[in-house]
């Protein structure tokens, strides 16, 4: 998700070009002589920036939130190929290729359980924002 900043000032500005609409579309509602479809089609944009309008004014009430918690635990966790590659955000050919070209080390990015390959979620996903381009 991108996240958007807008200063105080420019918050008020989309909120007043906002405002703008919703009355022009208020008096285009009234004014009669519209087709049902016109106007559905002008209640729903109205609706959209009155909602438009709302969620900005919710933005100047302020908000505490709390950064999760992550427990520590002396052992770390080592995930199957899929549930790995589910959390690292990343293809599990792309954990293979690693491992294959020596990329990743074994007991440490990895290990081996019978014929299963575990992958060691922290370490690995370390490597891959230090060596993301």
């Amino acid at each position: 998700m991108n996240l958007i900043t807008l200063s105080d000032a420019q918050l008020a500005l989309v909120r007043s070009t906002l405002q703008k609409q919703q009355d022009d579309l208020l008096g285009d509602l009234n004014m009669g002589n519209l087709s049902a479809s016109a106007a559905d089609l002008l209640n729903d944009r109205f609706d959209l920036i009155r909602d438009c309008i709302t969620e900005i004014d919710d933005c100047k009430t302020p908000k505490v939130i709390k950064a999760p918690t992550f427990q520590q635990t002396a052992e770390p966790a080592w995930e199957g190929t899929t549930s790995a590659a589910k959390v690292l955000g990343v293809e599990a050919k792309k954990l293979y290729n690693l491992k294959q070209n020596g990329r990743l080390r074994p007991g440490y990015h990895f290990r081996r359980e019978g014929k299963a390959i575990t992958w060691n979620v922290a370490t690995v996903g370390q490597f891959l924002s230090e060596n993301s381009h």
